[in-house]
């Protein structure tokens, strides 16, 4: 009970801000960027920043927050980028932890199924393709990668949720990448118990991010998770049981079209930002019981996430630990080749 006030005390404090470089822009602007916003770089996670977060950022680059579950509201760098790349945005650690557990590589041939609003497909997007357009990466290293090629694909059926995902890619990614017949493809499929046809007709995928509406912790939290419906569970905050049901349903369906999409010896990382273990655990063990085609890879020791709890089928990271990311489950599925 002790941990579980730090934990709350911890959910309500605004969230730890990280900053992601945009990598499609020119050293010049990455530069002035990490002056401007006093960047540093940061001791454990790969590829971002730590930085001082004052209110004049919003106005300069895209604040992508989705943890509490909702859909957040376009900043004013979005609508007023024009045509120049913004030079970073700012996310939770739990995004880029997410997005990072997929270890995606050029070439890889990458499914975000639940991709709004943006912030994993930002990374996703920038690990893929980044190097073709490095400025310090050799020309025939360049050419490796187009001939590699590699694709992403955003799923996003909400239609707010999609808006912002939209106009986040194009305020970060280079618009080679986003036209018709480009290597990152927005769709807006509902994924049920048949496999969209929309998704279906890209083959298979080597990697899938699957992360699906929950009962967010946060938002739990700042809702007042101990009254009315809510219930204190052992590991933290519960939905009732009514929304859990339905997410709890909506990941069975998400899981089993993801499943149904990945090549023999691909990749799924599912996430949450619930501590309920319906939708955690038991949603994993759900997927696995149909049978013997998927097994759960078991956490790295060298994983960047200092703090996080191992659970049975994935890892738990929540805010009251040292690095104050979270909170965030995580769980990596392998296909079996043959």
């Amino acid at each position: 009970n002790d941990r579980w006030s730090w934990v709350e005390q911890s959910l309500l404090a605004p969230v730890t801000t990280l900053a992601l470089l945009n990598v499609f822009a020119p050293d010049e602007v990455q530069q002035r960027a990490r002056e401007m916003f006093c960047l540093e770089k940061h001791s454990e996670i790969a590829s971002v920043f730590t930085c001082e977060v004052r209110s004049n950022l919003r106005s300069m680059a895209t604040f992508v927050d989705d943890d509490e579950g909702g859909v957040p509201r376009p900043s004013g760098a979005l609508r007023e980028c024009g045509d120049a790349l913004l030079p970073c945005c700012f996310l939770s650690g739990a995004s880029i932890l997410a997005a990072q557990a997929l270890n995606v590589k050029p070439g890889d041939r990458v499914l975000d199924l639940c991709a709004g609003p943006g912030a994993k497909a930002v990374v996703l997007a920038m690990s893929l393709f980044g190097s073709l357009f490095s400025q310090t990466v050799s020309r025939s290293a360049v050419s490796d990668v187009r001939e590699q090629r590699g694709l992403l694909v955003c799923n996003e059926p909400d239609r707010r949720r999609r808006a912002l995902l939209e106009g986040i890619l194009k305020s970060c990614v280079p618009g080679d990448l986003l036209v018709k017949g480009g290597s990152i493809v927005l769709t807006r499929a509902e994924a049920t118990r048949r496999v969209p046809p929309s998704l279906s007709r890209f083959g298979l995928f080597d990697k899938v991010l699957v992360d699906p509406p929950c009962s967010a912790l946060r938002r739990l939290a700042k809702q007042g998770g101990r009254a009315g419906s809510r219930q204190k569970a052992s590991g933290g905050f519960q939905g009732n049981d009514q929304e859990v049901k339905v997410h709890s349903e909506r990941m069975d369906e998400l899981l089993r079209c993801a499943g149904a999409l990945l090549r023999p010896g691909g990749l799924i990382v599912f996430c949450t930002s619930s501590v309920d273990e319906r939708e955690n655990d038991e949603a994993v063990r759900r997927f696995l019981r149909r049978g013997d085609d998927f097994h759960v890879l078991e956490p790295a020791d060298d994983e960047p996430i200092d703090g996080a709890e191992r659970l049975e089928l994935g890892v738990q990271l929540l805010p009251d630990q040292g690095t104050l990311h979270g909170p965030l489950f995580l769980a990596r599925l392998r296909r079996r080749s043959g």
